[in-house]
C-alpha cells in the first residue's frame, strides 16, 4: 500500500510539474542546456553536457540535442532529469537515398560558394577551438559534424553535415537504425505538422530533400531547387513548407506534391530566422543586423517592417510563443526579449548567463497532458 501511495505521489509531482510548463524553453548553448521560464521571466536551471551543443528538438517531454564537438547525440528526461546519450558511429547504416542520382562533388574549398555567405571562412585549427569556424575545425578534425536535430513519435533525426547524411535514431533508445544521404552541406531539418514528411536543406547545393514518414520506413519523396543558401525551414501546414534562404535574403515556398518552387519572395537585408503563425497565416522573419521583423502574409506575400525598438546585439532567433507575443534572442549577448506581436513593443526582457544557439519550446507527454486537465478541472 505505502509503495502505490509513493508511486501516486510521484506521478502527481510530475503531473505538477508538467501543468506548470505551459511557457519553458530549452536553449542549446556552449556545454549546458538552459531552460527558461517566460511565465516567470527567469532562467531556471542548466543541464551540463556536452562541449557544444548544436541542434535542439522537443518530443512528449523529452528534449534531444546533438553535441557538434563529440559526435553525439542526448535525450533529456525533463520529468525525471535523466541525461542518456549516444555516439554517433561515421559508418552509414541502411542507406536511403534521398536524392534522384549521385551529387556532383563540390571541388571548391571547404565554405566556399553558397556556403561562404552563411559562414564566415576561417582557417582550420590544430585543435578544436569554439571561438573558431565550427565546420571547419570539424572537418580538420575527421568529425561527424553533428548539427540540426528533429523528432516525431517514433525517429529522431540528427544531421550529420560533413557526412552528407541525415542519421535515423530510434526515440526510445537511440539506436541508429538507417542513414538518409542528402546532397552536400545538411543544414537544417522541419518535420510536418502531423509528421508525414521530413525536410532536409542542404546548403551548399541550394535544395531542399523532402522524405516520406508515412511508411514503416523513410524514403525518398522529391528533391526542390530553391534560391542560394536554404538553411531555417518551417511548415505553414501540411501543403506548405516555407524556406530561408541567406545567401539570397529570400524566402521560397515549397509544396510537396510540387516539383519546383511555388513563389521566391525576396528581402532588401540580410535575414537569418523565421517563425510561423498557422491561425494568423503569417510568417515572422528575422533581420539581425538591421534589428528589423518583417511580417509576411502567407497568402497574399504582402510584407510589412517591424522595428526592435529595444537594444539587442545582431538579434539571430525568433519564435512565436503566442497569438500575441514572439521572442526574439541574441547570441552575442545572451538577452532575449518578448514583443507584442501588435505593437511590437518588449512586454518581457530575460538576461541568461550563456550565449543561445536554437530555442525549442517543451512539448509535454499527451497523457500527462490529459490528466492534468482532469486534475485542474477537479481543483476547480
Amino acid at each position: 500500500m505505502k509503495k502505490y501511495l509513493l508511486i501516486c505521489l510521484l506521478f502527481s509531482a510530475i503531473i505538477q510539474s508538467f501543468a506548470k510548463a505551459d511557457n519553458w524553453y530549452y536553449l542549446s548553448s556552449l556545454g549546458h542546456l538552459v531552460r527558461l521560464d517566460l511565465d516567470n521571466i527567469t532562467e531556471t536551471g542548466q543541464v551540463s553536457a556536452g562541449i557544444m551543443p548544436w541542434g535542439a528538438a522537443s518530443c512528449e517531454g523529452h528534449i534531444y540535442f546533438s553535441d557538434f564537438a563529440t559526435d553525439q547525440v542526448y535525450d533529456f528526461s525533463v520529468a525525471d532529469k535523466v541525461l542518456n546519450k549516444v555516439k554517433i558511429e561515421p559508418t552509414a547504416l541502411n542507406t536511403i537515398e534521398l536524392y534522384s542520382k549521385q551529387e556532383k562533388e563540390n571541388k571548391q574549398p571547404i565554405l566556399r560558394t553558397a556556403f561562404e555567405k552563411v559562414h564566415k571562412a576561417k582557417k582550420q585549427a590544430e585543435a578544436y577551438d569554439a571561438n573558431k569556424e565550427p565546420l571547419a575545425i570539424a572537418e580538420h578534425n575527421k568529425k561527424l559534424g553533428l548539427g540540426a536535430i528533429a523528432c516525431t513519435k517514433e525517429y529522431v533525426f540528427v544531421v550529420s553535415t560533413l557526412k552528407n547524411r541525415v542519421e535515423v535514431l530510434q526515440r526510445d533508445n537511440l539506436k541508429q537504425v538507417s542513414s538518409l544521404l542528402v546532397g552536400e552541406r545538411p543544414s537544417h531539418l522541419a518535420i510536418s505538422p502531423e509528421q508525414n514528411i521530413l525536410a532536409i536543406s542542404s546548403t551548399a547545393l541550394n535544395k531542399v530533400y523532402l522524405a516520406d514518414l508515412k511508411g514503416s520506413a523513410v524514403s525518398r519523396l522529391s528533391e526542390i531547387k530553391v534560391e542560394e543558401g536554404p538553411t531555417e525551414m518551417s511548415w505553414l501546414n501540411e501543403n506548405k513548407l516555407f524556406v530561408l534562404n541567406r545567401g539570397q535574403n529570400s524566402l521560397s515556398l515549397i509544396e510537396p506534391n510540387k516539383t519546383e518552387v511555388v513563389k521566391n519572395i525576396s528581402f532588401d537585408s540580410n535575414i537569418n530566422s523565421l517563425t510561423i503563425s498557422p491561425k494568423e497565416n503569417k510568417i515572422y522573419v528575422l533581420d539581425g543586423n538591421e534589428k528589423k521583423i518583417y511580417l509576411v502574409d502567407a497568402e497574399t506575400y504582402q510584407t510589412e517592417t517591424k522595428d526592435i525598438k529595444e537594444p539587442l546585439k545582431f538579434p539571430n532567433i525568433i519564435n512565436l510563443i503566442s497569438e500575441s507575443e514572439v521572442l526574439v534572442g541574441s547570441e552575442s549577448d545572451g538577452r532575449f526579449l518578448v514583443l507584442n506581436t501588435k505593437t511590437f513593443e518588449a512586454v518581457k526582457k530575460i538576461q541568461t548567463n550563456l550565449p543561445p544557439h536554437i530555442l525549442v519550446k517543451l512539448v509535454k507527454p499527451k497523457s500527462l497532458e490529459t490528466v492534468a486537465v482532469q486534475e485542474n478541472k477537479i481543483e476547480k
